[in-house]
C-alpha cells in the first residue's frame, strides 16, 4: 500500500500486525495479529446483539500497488485519478483463517481477521484481459477491472469492515454498528485517499448507503453504481448470464469514463 496514512489505518488501527505484511495471497505460516477495532463490541458503545450474535469477519483495505506486487506493473495506465472500490461488509467464507483472541480490561473478544491471506487481493499470476479466464468474481475481477479501464489508482474497501453474525449462521445488519463504523474508518479512508469517484458495487446495500453518509457528510464525490461480484456469481438468479453482467459493467465504466475524465 502506498500512502502511509492508509497504511497506518489498516495495518496498525484497524488490525494490529505492527505494520503492513508483506503482499502475498496466502501466508503459511499465518500473520500474527496482535488486535482489532472493537469499538462496536464495547460495552459501552450502546450496540447491543442478541445473545450469541457476534462481530466475526474482519477485512482491511488494499490498493493498486498491492495487486502489482504480486501481478506485476500494469502496462494499460490510462486513469490516474484516485477512485475507490467500495463494497458492502466481509461476508461469505473467505478464509480468514483461525479466531484471534484479543483481551482488552479483561474482556477477551474473539474475531477472524485475516491471517491467511492479504485481504482481496488476486489468487492468479498476471493481469487478466479476458473475462472467461476468471476464477471468482472478487480479487481476479477486480484485476481485470483495473487492467481493462487503465485504472492505475485504485483503493479497494468495504464500508463496514467486520461483520456480525448471528446464531443462525446469518448476516445481520444494525444500523448503529453500521453508521459508527463508517464514521471511524471509512470516514477517515476518505479524508486520506480523497477520491474522485467512487464505484459502488451494489445498488441497495451499498451505493444508496454511501448516498446517505455523503450528504451527512457533505461529501461531492461521483459515484458510478455496478453489479456487485456476487450477483455476477450468481447471474442465473437474475435471469443473466456473468458474461452479460461484466460486460455491463465494462459498459458503463466505459462511458462513465468518458463523461467525467
Amino acid at each position: 500500500m502506498l500512502n502511509k496514512d492508509l497504511t497506518n489505518l489498516n495495518f496498525c488501527e484497524l488490525l494490529n500486525y505492527d505494520g503492513q505484511p508483506q503482499v502475498r495471497n496466502t501466508y503459511n505460516p499465518p500473520l500474527s495479529c496482535f488486535g482489532y477495532c472493537i469499538d462496536c463490541d464495547k460495552p459501552t458503545s450502546g450496540i447491543f446483539l442478541k445473545p450469541g450474535d457476534t462481530f466475526d469477519q474482519m477485512s482491511h483495505g488494499c490498493d493498486t500497488s498491492d495487486f502489482e506486487a504480486l501481478l506485476g506493473e500494469m502496462r494499460n495506465r490510462k486513469i490516474s485519478d484516485p477512485i475507490i472500490f467500495l463494497l458492502e461488509n466481509p461476508w461469505g467464507d473467505y478464509d480468514n483463517g483461525e479466531v484471534v483472541p484479543f483481551e482488552v480490561d479483561g474482556k477477551v473478544y474473539k474475531k477472524q481477521p485475516p491471517i491467511n491471506h492479504y485481504y482481496w487481493t488476486p489468487n492468479i499470476d498476471q493481469w487478466p484481459e479476458n473475462p472467461d479466464s476468471l476464477q471468482n468474481f472478487y480479487g481476479p475481477y477486480f484485476a481485470y477491472l483495473m487492467n481493462k479501464h487503465g485504472l492505475n489508482n485504485i483503493y479497494i474497501t468495504n464500508l463496514i469492515k467486520c461483520n456480525v453474525i448471528t446464531t443462525k449462521g446469518t448476516e445481520y445488519k444494525k444500523q448503529e454498528a453500521i453508521s459508527n463504523c463508517i464514521d471511524k474508518w471509512l470516514r477517515r479512508e476518505i479524508e486520506i485517499f480523497s477520491p474522485r469517484f467512487v464505484f459502488c458495487f451494489g445498488k441497495d446495500n451499498v451505493e444508496k448507503v454511501f448516498k446517505h453518509y455523503s450528504e451527512k457528510y457533505n461529501w461531492t464525490i461521483t459515484r458510478l453504481c455496478l453489479y456487485h461480484p456476487s450477483a455476477i456469481a450468481r447471474a442465473q438468479r437474475y435471469h443473466k448470464k456473468p458474461e452479460q453482467m461484466i460486460a455491463e459493467n465494462d459498459d458503463r465504466i466505459k462511458k462513465f469514463l468518458q463523461t467525467n475524465t
